[in-house]
């Protein structure tokens, strides 16, 4: 199967064919920087860093562009609040939002362009669009988009001029011609940070930095555009328009792809639960240098991937909680696979297959796996499945490690298994680490949140092993279940005695 999307342009799933074979140029909308990146905001780089790495999997060369937004009202707004300047508190908070995302796992873009790096071409692309007849200049100094110059304008969002009518959806405002027509200059207030332009001193509108951005990176007309699904109007849909006019190319780009929204899920007054929208009014942000100061970062990355991206994403605390179980058994697996690939004898998987009935079975699950997985990801690129077929291995590793046959001769079957893990880190991001670094992020985390002293709990560890060399077996093992009462768990192995805290 070829890899196939769900185009909003066209409302369908539609084979995916680059402009250029084997190429994919994709660009998608990043952060405003005035502050923190929460996980509502990082719902949608994660869906397309996972979508780079699966096209960079299937062979494509792509290139990736994903800007920072760093002029804007908000963060004017933020850097008057703080008395900070806008462009250094912008900087800051890009800074921030590396970190966030570099903690996470996600994969840097080939390019990372700033608005306030492409001034020149946002001033050069709405002087063209003033020439051609598709802009104007009001006598405030502002220029707007003349949005009944462009007669495909709605085609991505559906909506009609008719329906725009003033007053209702969009803001009365004199210096317009039509209350639908945006910003693509806007004149500088006192004291607000500005350039230089033909209409005065002024900066961009929202819209017009993304159409500069990535005709700057990717060309005239490429392959993908992406960002969260409120963005499709009204700002993907002008930048349809201010593009497609400016260069008199079309389309912009041949697929927009588009990520369902992130709610909270919590109790209201009534004890009943509901989603809600993640937002600083409401109170719930949840920011994601909190999540993963408390627990691996994996745990984030596979609340993500166990939803369909076009899907909505309902968050809660117990839902992080349960993906934290699911990577301890996932490295569990992948600790025991490590340990039989190590230990025992090596065989011919298929011919161990044939005297094993569980060695069969995980052997049957692991010569499909690449092709089932891939068979997920080429439908829309469906995570939720990709992600339970590993599951599938996980839960059959876990089985099969018992097995006596394929403790004794199971090296070739378990080298095999590794490579599930090995897919799921290249494409998902999660299973690559060692699992004794895991293990030890997660003892390290959970024993801060939880408030368990590391210290005391090696002590006695200490005294239980010294009660083992003494012979003492029931004193070990008042030890044992004492730790266990409280969640720590004692793993004994040729190498050595760890604990963990229980899930």
């Amino acid at each position: 199967m070829a890899l196939q999307l769900y185009n909003t342009l066209s409302r369908s799933l539609e084979p995916f064919e680059p402009q250029e074979p084997g190429q994919a140029r994709i660009y998608v909308c990043g952060m405003t920087t005035y502050d923190l990146c929460h996980i509502g905001h990082a719902r949608a780089m994660m869906a397309f860093d996972v979508a780079v790495r699966y096209m960079r999997f299937a062979g494509y060369n792509v290139t990736y562009v994903r800007n920072y937004t760093d002029v804007d009202d908000k963060i004017i707004a933020r850097a008057a609040e703080l008395g900070e300047p806008p462009l250094e508190l912008a900087k800051r908070f890009c800074d921030a939002l590396d970190e966030d995302l570099a903690s996470m796992g996600l994969i840097e873009p080939d390019h990372s362009p700033k608005v306030s790096e492409h001034i020149e071409g946002i001033v050069t692309m709405t002087a063209s669009l003033v020439d051609q007849g598709f802009a104007y200049a009001a006598d405030s100094g502002d220029v707007y988009f003349a949005v009944e110059s462009f007669e495909r304008y709605g085609k991505l969002s559906g909506k009609k001029l008719d329906d725009l009518r003033a007053g209702e959806r969009v803001a009365l405002d004199p210096n317009k011609r039509n209350p639908a027509d945006f910003a693509l200059w806007k004149s500088a207030k006192d004291g607000e940070i500005s350039w230089e332009s033909p209409w005065g001193a002024g900066r961009p509108g929202w819209h017009i930095e993304c159409s500069v951005m990535s005709s700057h990176h990717l060309g005239e007309s490429f392959d993908i555009h992406g960002g969260g699904i409120d963005l499709i109007f009204p700002h993907h849909e002008n930048e349809i328009a201010q593009s497609e006019c400016a260069h008199g190319t079309h389309p912009m780009a041949k697929y927009w792809l588009h990520n369902g929204h992130l709610s909270v899920v919590e109790r209201d007054e009534a004890g009943d639960w509901q989603q809600i929208k993640m937002s600083k009014s409401l109170g719930n942000v949840v920011n994601i240098r909190d999540v993963v100061a408390d627990m691996p970062a994996e745990a984030l990355r596979w609340v993500y991937v166990r939803t369909h991206y076009r899907s909505p994403l309902p968050y809660s605390s117990e839902a992080l909680h349960d993906a934290m179980g699911v990577l301890a058994r996932l490295y569990e697996a992948k600790e025991r696979a490590q340990e039989i690939a190590n230990t025992a004898a090596d065989s011919d998987p298929s011919k161990l297959a044939k005297e094993s009935a569980k060695a069969g079975e995980l052997y049957k699950l692991i010569a499909g796996f690449r092709d089932a997985f891939e068979d997920a990801m080429d439908q829309d690129l469906n995570t939720a499945l990709a992600s339970s077929l590993v599951l599938d291995v996980v839960r059959t590793i876990n089985r099969v490690s018992t097995d006596k046959v394929t403790k004794r001769r199971g090296a070739g079957l378990m080298r095999n298994a590794l490579q599930v893990f090995e897919i799921s880190a290249q494409v998902l991001g999660i299973g690559g680490m060692e699992p004794a670094a895991f293990f030890a992020e997660l003892r390290e985390k959970q024993a801060r949140v939880q408030g368990v002293d590391v210290a005391w709990v090696e002590a006695q560890l200490q005294a239980r092993l010294d009660a083992r060399e003494a012979k003492d077996w029931a004193a070990a093992d008042v030890i044992r279940d004492e730790l266990l009462k409280k969640r720590i768990v004692i793993m004994d192995s040729p190498s050595g005695v760890t604990w963990r805290i229980q899930v």
